[in-house]
């Protein structure tokens, strides 16, 4: 049943959220001065099912719809995963897109790893995602944020209240929820399986309860995925019951499946080594190597959308750090970059990576880029040999995929 609701319910709602989101940490009171500049005022509706309500705002509708068979359809499948039952209704506030998800203040943080949950798209009961134009993403996003509110259950237990209460005193490594989040949301391929591969040959998880961010996900996500092919996934709802009872993951593995992290960790680096490396394959290199284009590389940066110029003597590429990100241009000939274009401030919020997209133009010379600016799509051209840029609005597009 398709329900309206008025602006002072909205308010009521998103203020219930923010105060939720304020005490979902650990004995530190969060400033909300930080403030997203609203673009445009959401006027919210919402499905309403048994277990599940949707809420959307105008041009959300068909959104919304798949978004409420998706969460009805997977809800009952991670409960039978985690053998765990959601007895209260779930709240799921769904986006039309990610630029109108970032002038809220969900995923903005001071400091995400204090979160209980270790992500940002979760508030008490409520959930919150965006659609970016690909259903396969939205799914993952809906599976993980389910995943992880009932991960949160099982491990802190009781109201809101009672989880903050909870959570202080049981102070899990990163790798831990993260990880699972991400292994029961996304299961294990190849993409992973070279993200480990790069992770051991760089000695990157050495330091494992040390890790933070996506680091910390990737190696809490192949560990998990390592403990599920040896031990079996229905171990999983014990290790959460026990590590919620000893206040300790290593208890958790010590009674549930006879052997200590530290050998467990030690027995999963071993046989990655083994498979990796004394499995002869000439096809597979590392993915950093002499004539990588990057000598020099930021662990806290995120590269991506490298384009190589039609002459091949120019490489465009962008890089996001605290969800700031930049455009550089670099001649292959010479030693450091040149910055083109920043955008944002660091902050502490779900990162974007659809943008920005950046192409060549065949005269060598003109780098194109669109991006989302003040809540317009725009194309941004830059002439790498006078300098000269120009910034154009893009009315009528509210997502560009690609562009050639």
């Amino acid at each position: 049943m398709l329900k309206r609701l008025n602006i002072a319910i909205l308010f009521l709602l998103l203020s219930s959220a923010l105060k939720l989101q304020a005490q979902f940490y650990y004995g530190m009171q969060m400033d909300f001065g930080k403030n997203r500049i609203q673009y445009q005022v959401f006027n919210w509706t919402y499905f309403d099912y048994e277990r599940i309500r949707v809420y959307f705002y105008a041009g959300g509708n068909e959104i919304a719809k798949y978004v409420s068979v998706s969460a009805n359809n997977q809800l009952p499948i991670l409960e039978k995963r985690l053998e765990h039952q959601v007895d209260d209704k779930i709240n799921v506030i769904v986006y039309n897109n990610q630029n109108d998800f970032k002038q809220s203040n969900i995923g903005l943080n001071n400091d995400e790893s204090s979160n209980i949950g270790g992500t940002t798209k979760i508030i008490g009961d409520k959930i919150f995602v965006y659609f970016n134009g690909n259903h396969a993403d939205l799914d993952k996003q809906i599976r993980a944020a389910l995943a992880e509110l009932m991960i949160n259950q099982d491990l802190y237990s009781g109201n809101a209240r009672e989880m903050v209460k909870n959570s202080t005193m049981l102070n899990l490594p990163e790798w831990f929820t993260k990880g699972l989040v991400q292994y029961l949301s996304e299961g294990w391929n190849s993409y992973y399986d070279n993200v480990l591969y790069d992770a051991l040959k760089n000695d990157k998880i050495s330091k494992f309860n040390k890790l933070t961010g996506k680091q910390a996900a990737n190696a809490g996500h192949a560990l998990w995925h390592y403990i599920v092919d040896v031990h079996g996934e229905s171990q999983i709802p014990s290790l959460l019951y026990m590590t919620k009872i000893n206040r300790s993951p290593d208890y958790a593995f010590l009674f549930v499946i006879g052997t200590s992290f530290d050998n467990l960790l030690f027995d999963f680096v071993d046989a990655q080594n083994r498979r990796i490396y004394m499995t002869k394959d000439s096809a597979r290199t590392s993915p950093i190597n002499n004539n990588t284009v990057l000598k020099k590389y930021k662990s806290t940066k995120h590269y991506y959308q490298l384009r190589l110029s039609p002459d091949a003597k120019n490489v465009a590429y962008a890089t996001d750090e605290l969800s700031q990100m930049k455009v550089y241009v670099k001649n292959l000939e010479e030693k450091k970059p040149t910055r083109i274009l920043k955008k944002g401030p660091k902050l502490e919020r779900i990162a974007d990576y659809n943008y920005p997209l950046i192409q060549w133009h065949p005269n060598n010379k003109t780098v194109m880029m669109v991006y989302e600016l003040k809540d317009q799509m725009v194309i941004h051209t830059y002439d790498t040999e006078t300098k000269e840029k120009r910034i154009r609005n893009m009315p009528g597009f509210e997502k560009v995929n690609s562009f050639l």
